[in-house]
């Protein structure tokens, strides 16, 4: 499985590549918990931004 972009906020002219906050999970979406789950059943990667 693939998550891009998962950071808040999801919106924007850039569709999320560009988070306010680069620790939070988008609340629509989920949150760390549900990305650890996630990846405890799939092969996950994930669009980091650094």
């Amino acid at each position: 499985m693939h998550l891009i972009p998962f950071d808040y906020p999801i919106d924007g002219s850039d569709a999320g590549f560009d988070p306010i906050d680069h620790t939070q999970v988008d609340s629509r979406l989920g949150n760390w918990n549900d990305i650890a789950n996630i990846g405890g059943s799939f092969d996950t990667m994930a669009d980091l931004i650094g």
